[in-house]
């Protein structure tokens, strides 16, 4: 086996299971409907084996790079939002958590990988309980509540204390939505309807079954979903299957799926795991794939994950799906104006004006923040601005000021008696 040198993994050696992945397909592909998608998933796990020396320091170069989110479209580069991923203490606009530069998240690691116990651990992560997302932040307080009673163990320790409840829950509500799924397919059809429960019959064996060299995957399972449903002609069924696919449970939003997935990892990973999915990245409001372009007026910072579940979901159905959005998004323009007032984005004064049309006018005016205690005037905010985002404000502007400002409805009735009077008889 190929062994990797993983940079998000501190003590640890990550093995390559590619071949082991390959052996188990010629054995088991005509009894796993799941090894259909072939080589397209990858290894099926991450095999994690710990290095000969569990306490040695880890070198620098060693810890992992804060991940560089490229867009979402063909032309990805991000550099010009660069001066926003550096900042800190700004309001994640998506979850209301605050974003961890990605620099300070390497200092971060390179201190959690100098820690020897639980409590050493904690005080290195405490100062950003405050960055943490919801879920994260639940174990927090589950290895706080652990440490005063072992302050010398490790977070492995606790995760394993925790692992048998865990999993007998996170197993019982799986099959609550595999159950929920089988009683949805009667609507696509009696054909789709015998596909969608061979997938779950072979899912609920995979999660009793719970084998390391065929574990149950969210992530496949969702796959083979879409590829079973996408022909089927009702767009509602579609979409209901797929909603309730998406609510097993995963660690990103679930605390038994968190102990699952990582009771074996290293402490310095569950640890580092708490604050990674609020490393600070950039986020087009209008997707690069729907042609918004590459510059800081299409640009805000929000947290890697969030970032991710996004996606390319149109503005306003995020929104609608999180309706806290509008009012994280009002934090996070207030942390904007405070680091442009403290002097942390020179010549950038034009951006909460941009930010605030933009947000009007890709959200369809769902959200209209609030810059009135920003000190700069709008004229002198744009002195020094580049002609390209001078002219993308002033459409904004345009565009966005019919819908503020609607025509009343007496004045609509006139217009259209008028135009009826001046249209030429038949």
């Amino acid at each position: 086996m190929k062994v990797l040198f993983n940079p998000f993994v501190s003590n640890q050696r990550v093995v390559s299971s590619v071949s082991k992945a390959n052996q188990s397909n010629q054995t088991s592909q005509n009894r796993n409907p799941f090894m259909s998608f072939g080589n397209l998933q990858g290894p099926s796990h991450d095999v994690f084996e710990k290095s000969a020396s569990q306490t040695s320091p880890i070198k620098p170069l060693q810890i992992y790079a804060a991940p560089a989110f490229m867009g979402r479209g063909p032309n990805g580069d991000t550099s010009a939002g660069m001066c926003l991923k550096v900042l800190h203490n700004i309001t994640d606009p998506y979850s209301g958590a605050k974003m961890i530069p990605g620099y300070v998240m390497n200092r971060v690691e390179l201190r959690l990988t100098k820690c020897r116990n639980i409590k050493e651990r904690l005080n290195v992560l405490a100062p950003y309980e405050q960055c943490m997302q919801k879920r994260e932040k639940k174990m927090y307080n589950i290895f706080r509540n652990y440490a005063k009673k072992n302050p010398y163990g490790s977070m492995q320790d606790c995760l394993g204390e925790l692992k048998r409840n865990s999993l007998e829950k996170l197993q019982k509500d799986e099959f609550n939505v595999l159950n929920d799924i089988d009683n949805l397919s009667n609507g696509g059809g009696k054909e789709t309807a015998l596909r969608i429960r061979k997938l779950t019959k072979y899912a609920r064996k995979q999660i009793k079954e719970n084998k390391p060299d065929n574990p149950f995957k969210r992530k496949t399972l969702i796959k083979l979903m879409e590829k079973t449903v996408k022909d089927n002609e009702n767009p509602m069924f579609k979409d209901t299957i797929m909603a309730k696919v998406n609510e097993l449970p995963q660690s990103k939003t679930d605390v038994d799926a968190f102990v699952i997935k990582y009771a074996n990892r290293g402490s310095h990973e569950i640890a580092a795991r708490l604050l990674r999915p609020s490393v600070a990245s950039i986020e087009h409001i209008t997707p690069a794939s729907t042609e918004g372009d590459c510059t800081l007026a299409n640009f805000m910072t929000v947290s890697k994950d969030w970032n991710s579940v996004r996606g390319n979901t149109p503005f306003p159905e995020f929104i609608r799906q999180h309706p806290n959005i509008p009012k994280h998004t009002q934090e996070y323009t207030n942390d904007i104006i405070g680091a442009i007032q403290n002097r942390k984005l020179k010549g950038r004064d034009w951006y909460p004006f941009v930010l605030k049309e933009k947000l009007y006018s890709e959200s369809e005016g769902m959200i209209d923040v609030d810059i009135s205690k920003y000190h700069a005037r709008e004229e002198n905010a744009f002195l020094n601005a580049p002609k390209e985002v001078k002219d993308i404000y002033a459409e904004l502007k345009a565009k966005n000021a019919a819908r503020r400002n609607p025509a009343p409805v007496s004045e609509v009735a006139d217009a259209v008696s008028t135009a009826a009077a001046d249209a030429p008889a038949a």
